[in-house]
């Protein structure tokens, strides 16, 4: 019988392994074939680029308000979202940063850019110029702090090149010229930084900042004239290669909200965006099919009615171009999404190369959506809806933890029974990961945050009662079960492209941009954590063959012993690990690391090396397991044809600025753990976690030497979620989050283990 019983979980294991190993292969090409260069090479003549500028403009506000040229933009070319995440808040920093192609910071010098004769602080432009730099201006329009502001972007940790994007054109040999700006009360001529090369300057743009006339009766007494817009765009487009046109009006209008009256609000905001309309069915129709044209927003509104939204539109449309379709960046490998650092190397690669590449000098992505539109207007929602409430469901969720933790520990010291009525709390909350990756598809409309919390709640007391049956037939085999179902959902969700995680609380929202693909921290741990749980005590569920700690023989023989359950297991660990090491799925270095780490201890505990007379072959398995895991990763990440991942990005800048790069990349990732260590919530999770674990393993007194005799899998199971722990938090530039993660699949089983043995609560043993 117990022959029998060890044979069907060896079988089922099998079964699952095979079924995910056949998911890699059917999606292995997916992510290789996405990015497609599209054809954009005009019928004669020169290339050229029309960047149409409009900031403070939201995709809602757009879709809303479009008039028939911007309906018809919307219908027919390449739309998406971008992210317009800048090294510092600011319609400064957002202009700055599409120029640079990095995310750079700018303050409110950002706007001081002029023409030779303007009188600036008394003196002639040109000669404060002069007075800064020590040379005079060579180009029509000078930005006065281009210097100042790339000694600022110095201390942002990474690499940001100011007048990137101008420096690129000039090598080229090609022109650009500034049309329009956004004065309020203040220089606001921000679009200079988009074109100007490192020393601050652009070629063309003398006259370009006459299409804005004064108006009494508009914010701060300016607006943009559609016809002088137009014609001096126009015009320069005779002169140069790029042509950056500012439209000012939305961002002195969403400046100026709050001394309107409610009806002088909609009556400007109308009358803006019919202005905008009118400005681009001229300039479509005059630019014909020989411009490609751009309509960029460098940072969202505050105050307009869109005020609050995060992800901006971005629309291409290009020679040869078709639509209407969904654009993709290699940077973010997601539809409908691009990133501000991709704009500078789209333009300069399209005039230049002919072809669309973007930060990674990958191919932009055409993705033929019905209603592209109307996609993103959901993908906006949904984004929005995400990072509203991703800090309150997070934190909620991470401060039950630790109450409900921190309460069963005070009752094990007091010896009071009534802990067990925490227990179902504690199942509860070790399924909420499961639940919120779950979320996206069971909904589709976003949720109030009362309906929100209910769902969720309710979504965890679900399968809390679906797995009350395993719990009453062996404890264990209620925390195996909820260990693999978390774990293999993630794992096939990461394969067939994360389209759950990435809409996800726990997930990396598009707006936050620290992560765009692959696996996030948050799952990253609960993948390893759940992991562990699930497999640590498949052994002891099926059937007892030899005792661990009775094993006999060498220490290599032991190791390499392979019925088909341990082969089962470590073929689901190997699986883990390529999965998270491969740029096409996981995309995850320190995930891969962590993941070594504790499926090695894992191993270890397995074979019988966890005594300390077996330190040595305890030490080996984890090196061999870490050493194997990091072959996988540079083979995996050599230059390739497919997608390029952070690892792969950061090989090649190491390849470029050798020694220099690498360090500043540890400076950055080490700034930024200790930062959520600091002021993170995770930091108290786990705190709470790790030490609840530490203090189990010595009180009882005597409850971990009866453990590791009646439980060895469970204390198998918590040294390698404390190793993977470790692990994740050294490796990862957010490590303490993926840390926490893991030991919240460690430390409530644990507890109620030992709160079941020690208080003999009837109904609760391990093997009862």
């Amino acid at each position: 019988m117990r022959l029998h019983a060890r044979s069907s979980v060896s079988a089922a294991a099998l079964a699952v392994v095979a079924l995910l190993i056949v998911l890699v292969a059917l999606n292995w090409g997916r992510a290789a074939d996405m990015f497609q260069v599209p054809a954009a090479a005009p019928s004669g003549g020169e290339r050229r680029l029309l960047m149409l500028v409009v900031d403070r403009l939201s995709y809602r506000d757009l879709r809303q308000k479009a008039g028939p040229a911007l309906q018809s933009l919307l219908d027919g070319t390449a739309l998406s979202l971008m992210n317009v995440r800048a090294g510092r808040a600011g319609s400064e920093s957002g202009y700055l940063s599409l120029g640079a192609g990095a995310r750079a910071a700018a303050g409110l010098e950002g706007g001081r850019a002029f023409r030779r004769n303007e009188i600036v602080e008394g003196y002639p432009a040109a000669a404060l110029y002069q007075r800064y730099s020590g040379r005079p201006p060579a180009g029509e329009l000078f930005h006065l702090h281009a210097l100042t502001l790339q000694e600022r972007n110095q201390t942002l940790g990474y690499p940001v090149a100011v007048g990137y994007l101008g420096e690129l054109l000039a090598g080229a040999g090609l022109r650009a010229a500034v049309v329009g700006h956004a004065d309020t009360d203040a220089p606001g001529r921000s679009a200079v930084m988009i074109a100007m090369d490192r020393a601050g300057q652009v070629a063309l743009g003398a006259n370009g900042f006459n299409v804005v006339v004064d108006d009494p009766l508009y914010p701060y007494g300016k607006r943009t004239d559609p016809e002088r817009f137009t014609a001096a765009a126009l015009s320069y487009l005779q002169e140069a290669h790029l042509v950056v046109a500012d439209y000012g009006d939305l961002a002195r209008l969403d400046q100026y909200w709050a001394q309107l009256s409610p009806e002088r609000r909609e009556e400007l905001f109308t009358a803006a965006m019919a202005s905008l309309d009118r400005i681009i069915e001229d300039l479509l129709l005059l630019c014909g099919d020989e411009v490609a044209f751009m309509l960029v927003v460098p940072s969202p509104p505050v105050n307009l009615p869109g005020g609050g939204d995060q992800l901006v539109p971005f629309i291409m449309a290009w020679p040869g171009g078709g639509g209407p379709t969904l654009l993709s960046s290699p940077a973010t490998r997601r539809e409908g999404l691009v990133s501000n650092i991709d704009v500078a190397p789209l333009v300069y690669s399209y005039l230049v190369e002919g072809a669309f590449t973007a930060s990674n000098g990958r191919a932009m992505a055409v993705n033929d959506v019905p209603e592209p539109a109307a996609y993103l207007e959901r993908f906006a929602a949904w984004s929005q809806w995400v990072f509203q409430l991703r800090a309150p469901v997070v934190k909620g969720f991470v401060l039950a933890i630790i109450a409900v933790l921190l309460a069963g520990l005070a009752c094990l010291f007091l010896r009071l029974p009534a802990v067990k009525r925490l227990f179902f709390i504690l199942e509860g909350l070790v399924l909420v990961p499961l639940v919120l990756f779950l979320l996206p598809g069971l909904i589709r409309e976003p949720l109030p945050p009362l309906w929100t919390a209910a769902v969720i709640a309710g979504g965890a007391l679900l399968f809390v009662f679906a797995l009350y049956p395993l719990k009453q037939k062996d404890y264990l085999l209620f925390w195996s079960a909820l260990g693999l179902i978390t774990a293999v959902a993630l794992l096939a969700d990461t394969i067939c492209g994360a389209g759950l995680q990435q809409s996800s609380f726990l997930g990396y929202d598009p707006i936050g941009g620290s992560r765009y693909y692959g696996m996030g921290n948050e799952y990253m741990g609960a993948l390893i954590g759940s992991a562990i749980l699930g497999t640590a005590g498949l052994p002891g569920l099926a059937g007892p063959g030899e005792p661990v700690n009775e094993l006999h023989g060498p220490a290599w023989r032991r190791a390499f012993r392979l019925d088909p359950l341990r082969l089962a297991i470590l073929l689901f660990y190997g699986l883990v690990i390529f999965v998270l090491a491969s740029p096409r799925f996981g995309a995850n270095l320190g995930g891969t690391i962590a993941a070594a780490a504790a499926f090695g201890t894992v191993w270890a505990g397995l074979s019988g090396f966890m005594e300390k007379r077996h330190l040595l072959p305890l030490v080996l398995t984890i090196l061999a397991f870490t050493a194997l895991a990091l072959g996988l990763l540079y083979l995996l990440n050599l230059p390739q044809q497919g997608p390029v991942s952070h690892l792969g990005s950061f090989g090649e800048m190491v390849r470029q600025r050798g020694f220099e790069g690498a360090w500043e990349t540890a400076l950055r990732k080490m700034s930024m753990n200790w930062r959520l260590i600091r002021y993170s919530i995770w930091s108290r999770a786990f705190a709470t976690l790790i030490g609840l674990l530490v203090i189990l393993f010595f009180y009882p007194v005597g409850i971990l030497r009866k453990l590791k005799k009646e439980q060895p899998c469970l204390v198998n199971g918590a040294a390698a979620a404390l190793a993977g722990s470790v692990a994740a938090l050294l490796a990862n530039d957010s490590g303490i989050v993926a840390a926490a993660m893991v030991l919240l699949y460690a430390a409530p089983p644990v507890l109620m283990l030992i709160v079941s043995e020690h208080l003999s609560l009837p109904g609760e043993r391990g093997s009862e």
